[in-house]
């Protein structure tokens, strides 16, 4: 994941607004007994010629963990914190910001190489959990968590051998996906200098998220069946691709969904990723693209959708890492030619608002990007 940073930020980032205030000093606090909690979040990533490795923060207690701006215009504090970026050989891999007008927004960056979508989430939960025991216990200490593991194993070490011949053969189909037929949409790439991240929003409102779930199950599909056939019409409109041209999108998959609890055992990122491809254009109406969607769909979640690049890894791990990021650096720095990538779409999962109470101050809307 830290190659990545050659062409993203590759961060997280959560923005959620309050129907009330936070205790300030409280939120500081639970920060900081969050990193015990949770040791890898107070570390910096150090760069080894052969194996890079984590190394714990000694002045934690100094660091400035969670930062308060009271202004009258919440959006433009909001995105000078978002745009700024997070240094993992820095540390420590995740910041806040508490943005106070009438009410509070939270906003939440974190380096995607430690945490992902799932555990965000989990995060969440957490934050909520320590800064609600603080209010009745002011001298509260969670236990830190030292044992639980943060690598893929927690997830392959709970497959079958033939569960993971069936890997392998979801590996070999991936491939095929992203590689044949011949051909990919990508919207047009271009060489500037870099500008750093931009953002969209769009909110769907209750009445139309109820519309559309309606909707869904009416004709037998799923709400994400939809929305990602909502994406494929959208991007087509503008990448306008050549007829006969594959359509594919990138999805990352929270991998969690293999593990019986559905959640990590510690602070991780286990996100894998796959390939949805639609052959023979995206038929007259959304609810057409939605079915073939939803053909395409189900057969993957039933095969081990985004583990087929598991197998990859342990063959990656035993390659030097100043090697790997040199080489990935000469693709990205000297242009080469490389094939068009397709885009990608990320799904943060689902937020339980009602359960994520700070207090007596309730989460009145929330984003992930």
């Amino acid at each position: 994941m830290n190659l990545m940073r050659l062409v993203s930020d590759n961060q997280v980032r959560l923005i959620i607004e309050f129907d009330g205030r936070l205790d300030f000093e409280r939120m500081k606090q639970t920060l900081r007994l969050i990193l015990d909690r949770e040791p890898i979040l107070g570390c910096r990533f150090v760069e080894g010629w052969w194996r890079p490795y984590w190394e714990r923060l000694p002045n934690l207690d100094e660091v400035d963990l969670v930062s308060l701006v009271v202004t009258e215009n919440v959006k433009e504090a909001v995105d000078a914190f978002i745009f700024d970026v997070l240094d993992p050989s820095v540390g420590p891999q995740i910041k806040i910001r508490i943005v106070r007008s009438e009410t509070d927004t939270f906003v939440l960056r974190f380096n995607h190489e430690v945490l992902d979508g799932g555990a965000s989430r989990e995060f969440l939960a957490l934050l909520v959990d320590i800064y609600n025991r603080l209010d009745e216990d002011p001298d509260y200490r969670p236990v830190p968590n030292l044992t639980g593991s943060r690598s893929m194993k927690q997830i392959s070490r709970r497959l079958s051998f033939l569960d993971k011949m069936k890997v392998i053969r979801r590996f070999f189909r991936d491939w095929k996906t992203r590689n044949f037929p011949r051909g990919n949409w990508a919207f047009p790439a271009r060489h500037a200098e870099p500008r750093g991240p931009r953002f969209t929003t769009f909110r769907l409102a209750p009445k139309d998220f109820t519309a559309v779930r309606a909707f869904s199950k009416q004709h037998g599909l799923s709400v994400n069946d939809i929305l990602i056939a909502a994406v494929f019409r959208t991007f087509s409109r503008m990448i306008k691709p050549k007829a006969g041209t594959p359509l594919r999108l990138r999805l990352t998959v929270d991998l969690r969904r293999f593990l019986p609890s559905g959640t990590g055992e510690a602070a991780s990122n286990l996100s894998g990723s796959g390939v949805l491809r639609l052959i023979g254009g995206l038929g007259n109406t959304l609810e057409d693209t939605a079915r073939l969607v939803r053909d395409e769909m189900d057969p993957l979640k039933r095969d081990f959708i985004g583990l087929g690049e598991w197998i990859l890894w342990p063959v990656i791990k035993w390659l030097p890492f100043r090697w790997m990021k040199n080489l990935f650096r000469n693709l990205v720095e000297k242009k080469k030619k490389v094939p068009p990538l397709p885009p990608q779409v990320s799904n943060g999962g689902l937020f339980p608002i009602s359960l994520f109470r700070l207090g007596d101050v309730k989460i009145k809307d929330i984003w992930f990007g």
